[in-house]
């Protein structure tokens, strides 16, 4: 059966053979243009519960809870923001996936932490939250994070 028309970014040009397509970094760059502004993605909110891609995170994340409660181990979200969703936060601005973490929250016990996380990024700036030269989280926000886990923890 054919999948290609479910997946959302697939486009058949990017699977002709174009002599573009023979440099990586050509096939990177168009690729990564095309894509971004496909006539497909506009409009489309990725993280809406009711749509493809916002049912399938729910599928999974149910079919993963499900498996954990039948070996009898508590099912646990923790909810560990990265760097842009951060600084949406830290404007005051709503996350961009805000409807499906409390979808989440209305079905499943989810830890957040977040405000954790922002405490530390007014102390230290929001960069210290990241490990020097990466986009993981840095000694300070795992030690944010951990601490929130184990307050909700120990609490229950």
């Amino acid at each position: 059966m054919e999948l290609r028309e479910y997946e959302f970014f697939f486009q058949e040009s990017n699977y002709s053979h174009h002599p573009l397509y023979k440099s990586r970094l050509a096939s990177f760059v168009i690729t990564g243009l095309t894509t971004r502004f496909s006539s497909r993605r506009k409009g489309y909110v990725f993280f809406a519960p009711d749509s493809s891609s916002g049912k399938l995170s729910l599928g999974i994340i149910e079919a993963f809870s499900q498996e954990v409660e039948q070996e009898g181990a508590r099912f646990l979200i923790v909810h560990i923001p990265t760097k842009k969703p951060l600084k949406r936060l830290m404007k005051g601005d709503p996350l961009k996936y805000q409807d499906l973490l409390e979808t989440l929250q209305a079905s499943y016990d989810l830890l957040d932490p977040a405000p954790a996380l922002l405490e530390k990024a007014d102390m230290h700036g929001l960069n210290a939250l990241l490990a020097s030269g990466s986009s993981h989280n840095s000694k300070i926000a795992n030690e944010a994070a951990a601490q929130t886990v184990a307050t909700a923890w120990l609490e229950d």
